[in-house]
């Protein structure tokens, strides 16, 4: 399955958006074509906070008349992509001297689950830019 994958990304469909995700460290190919198929076109999300929407990156809110209850991660939002994105960032904060320094500054002030969830933020961000703008990450 995963060479039917690799087959795939190399079509004219999918060539240029796997060029540029692979240029973001952390995704790998088998990655970038989950990314690409399960966001389909990107410029239907007008700005970059709808697609964290999308994906679920978004604190969960209960409002009720004076009270106001914000939690963690909303529930709600594409599963496959949220999962797929902290396991990016794992990876990414392994091999990017940038997000790692920035993930050690998280720790220390707040758990290594809560800061994987800034990293992945950060991570959503290039994603968000190579697909929009078209270019790979230098």
């Amino acid at each position: 399955m995963s060479r039917d994958i690799r087959d795939l990304s190399k079509t004219a469909a999918y060539q240029d958006g796997i060029k540029y995700l692979s240029s973001i460290s952390g995704i790998s190919v088998l990655s970038a074509m989950v990314w690409l198929t399960e966001l389909g076109n990107i410029r239907r999300f007008n700005n970059f906070d709808q697609l964290s929407s999308y994906i679920g990156l978004v604190p969960y809110e209960h409002s009720s008349g004076e009270h106001e209850y914000t939690g963690g991660l909303d529930h709600r939002g594409n599963k496959v992509l949220r999962t797929l994105l902290i396991e990016n960032a794992w990876v990414a904060v392994r091999k990017d001297s940038e997000l790692m320094l920035a993930y050690s500054e998280y720790v220390k002030r707040m758990k290594g689950q809560q800061a994987i969830v800034r990293i992945a933020r950060k991570l959503l961000r290039r994603i968000h830019f190579v697909l929009v703008n078209e270019k790979c990450l230098a």
